[in-house]
């Protein structure tokens, strides 16, 4: 049987955090370094407790109905050497396509758009990440410029979409 050697790991590879208690888990990028950056998810899953730590049982027998369990997810980036984003953005009518031809992906977040012929009237736009290589398309809702923030390696500032 082949086995393929990982070029990204998190360990421990399981953990039981009890509440109000926290733990480390150490993230290793075991990859060498790429020209183009790299993207992990980590998802934290909740699993079942073993029966030999399920402290659910009240003392008079009576357990809990209801259980919180949280699960989320952490988004790794390796960035290259020399990391750099090149954001381009077109503009058909209402449609807004944004692109990425760098090595190293690029974040819009706080996107607003206000109706031209009424500037009280104002929209905020969904965030995106665009990656290395990809692109990103957005029906606007009004016919006027948008705005965004823009966070890249080289870091943040406004974007204006006419």
């Amino acid at each position: 049987m082949h086995e393929e050697t990982p070029s990204f790991l998190a360990t421990p590879n399981k953990l039981i955090v009890e509440p109000g208690s926290q733990s480390i888990v150490r993230l290793l990028n075991l990859e060498p370094n790429s020209q183009e950056e790299r993207v992990y998810r980590i998802n934290y899953l909740p699993i079942e407790k073993p029966p030999e730590v399920d402290s659910s049982q009240a003392a008079d027998g009576v357990a809990p109905v209801v259980e919180i369990v949280v699960a989320y997810q952490v988004l790794a980036i390796v960035l290259p050497p020399n990391p750099v984003a090149k954001p381009a953005v077109r503009r058909n009518g209402k449609r807004a396509l944004f692109s990425n031809e760098g090595n190293a992906n690029y974040l819009l977040s706080d996107g607003r758009q206000c109706d031209p012929s009424d500037a009280s009237r104002c929209l905020d736009l969904p965030g995106h990440r665009v990656y290395a290589g990809s692109s990103w398309s957005l029906d606007l809702p009004f016919n006027g410029p948008a705005e965004y923030n823009i966070r890249t390696p080289a870091g943040s500032r406004p974007l204006v979409v006419q």
